[in-house]
């Protein structure tokens, strides 16, 4: 049962007679009013915004990046069994901007989500009929039930509607904290084992930037969340600077649930609902590390971690034995080797090469013939396995071009292997802060 505090409680009992005696005069009325409320969680999607939310995010969210291929899969997948939207530390924004995407391409939007409204997304008039319509159900029929207890979900899912399940429900007031939930992943379960349809869990991401974490925390990070988990204030001046340009969006491979059901049989609904949710935390963790590669690690924390390494330690032991020489000097040498080999990658220096390459590729050369199909192989491999690309390196436009495509489409930037002889002043210094 949704909670609901005493006093306001007290009130909405206070003003019961006056319900009733115009319930009672107008039953015409009343009828109409009912047929506003579409959903009473007033959790799901809806269907028309008000104007100051269209003012607002009406043409920002037009221009965030969305692939036209992931688009047409998910129009396909619909039409071949009931979508389920999974998602991580989703907050209104996010939501917001799916529920637009959907609607403007034609994708079943979801008519449930866990721990969100979206009543305050209408029209003041749409507000307002579904407020009286959720007076009157409370009126003829009391309290509203849970959606789990009272089989709203899985009746909603395995009659063919789409929901959208939020693996970890962040407070979003400022910090991005989050509190666990897994008690609306059985629903999901009972409901594909009694429909006909298959139901197919969709992994989704909105990613703010392509940019990876750094591994050390900033002031930022501890007070307005981490960019992976921001507070709503954060999430609002992530949104406006990315939304142009580094903002985009993903959409994984979809997850049968009659077949995770039949290969996991044995196992009861606890441990298929526990077993189900980590394996779409996986899935979600692996398809955002695609993109953004992992946790940036500094120059001299990767050295500190590298030498102190147990595995390290003793090839440099068996070195020294071998060639006669002191720990203290190969290690020097070492030192000496990591600087002239590692980067220091730095996204403001690779945004502004983006640039000058993007300049470069539509006004000296006639654009890029990319293989599509190729490029999709990556992508599949991306996040699970390193990838390590072998070009013919007729000149060094070659790895540039190699950074730039994949960091235009969406995947980790590769590092390069190159030769000491570019090590010269000032161009090293500038080429390292690219990768």
């Amino acid at each position: 049962m949704f909670w609901i505090s005493r006093p306001f409680l007290l009130v909405l009992k206070f003003f019961k007679p006056l319900y009733q005696f115009w319930a009672r005069h107008f039953p015409q009325y009343w009828s109409k009013i009912r047929t506003e409320l579409d959903e009473p969680y007033l959790s799901g999607m809806i269907n028309r915004f008000s104007r100051l939310h269209e003012w607002i995010y009406g043409a920002s969210f037009g221009r965030v990046n969305v692939g036209a291929t992931e688009i047409n899969r998910l129009k396909e997948l619909a039409s071949q069994g009931t979508l389920v939207y999974v998602m991580k530390n989703r907050g209104q924004l996010e939501y917001s901007f799916f529920n637009t995407l959907f609607l403007k391409e034609g994708i079943p939007i979801a008519r449930f989500a866990n721990g969100c409204r979206t009543i305050f997304w209408r029209p003041l008039s749409e507000i307002f009929k579904v407020s009286l319509a959720k007076l009157d159900l409370f009126y003829t029929r009391g309290l509203l039930e849970d959606p789990i207890q009272s089989g709203y979900l899985e009746n909603l899912v395995a009659g063919g509607k789409s929901a959208l399940l939020n693996l970890k429900v962040s407070s979003e007031l400022i910090f991005g904290s989050e509190e666990d939930t897994i008690e609306f992943i059985s629903p999901l379960l009972e409901a594909a084992a009694k429909s006909s349809r298959p139901v197919l869990l969709i992994t989704q991401q909105y990613l703010y930037d392509r940019h990876p974490e750094k591994s050390s925390k900033t002031l930022m990070d501890v007070l307005l969340g981490e960019k992976s988990n921001p507070g709503m204030f954060r999430k609002l001046i992530l949104f406006f600077m990315s939304y142009k340009k580094k903002a985009t969006v993903k959409f994984g491979q979809p997850l049968n649930l009659k077949d995770f059901l039949s290969e996991n049989e044995k196992l009861d609904r606890h441990d298929q609902a526990l077993k189900l949710k980590m394996i779409l935390l996986d899935r979600l963790m692996i398809e955002r590390r695609s993109i953004t590669g992992p946790s940036l690690i500094s120059r001299d924390k990767m050295l500190e971690k590298m030498l102190r390494s147990s595995i390290f330690k003793e090839d440099l032991e068996a070195l020294a034995k071998e060639s006669n020489q002191t720990l203290s000097r190969l290690e020097s040498g070492v030192t000496k080797y990591f600087n002239e080999i590692a980067a220091t990658i730095n996204y403001n220096y690779i945004d502004v090469y983006e640039r000058m390459i993007d300049w470069m590729v539509n006004n000296i050369f006639d654009g890029l013939d990319l293989d599509i199909e190729g490029l999709a192989k990556v992508k599949a491999k991306a996040g699970k396995h390193p990838i390590v690309l072998v070009p013919s390196h007729k000149s060094h436009i070659d790895y540039l071009l190699l950074s730039y495509v994949f960091y235009n489409h969406d995947l980790t930037m590769p590092h390069v292997c190159a030769g000491i002889n570019l090590n010269f002043w000032p161009a090293g210094r500038f080429l390292r802060r690219g990768g």
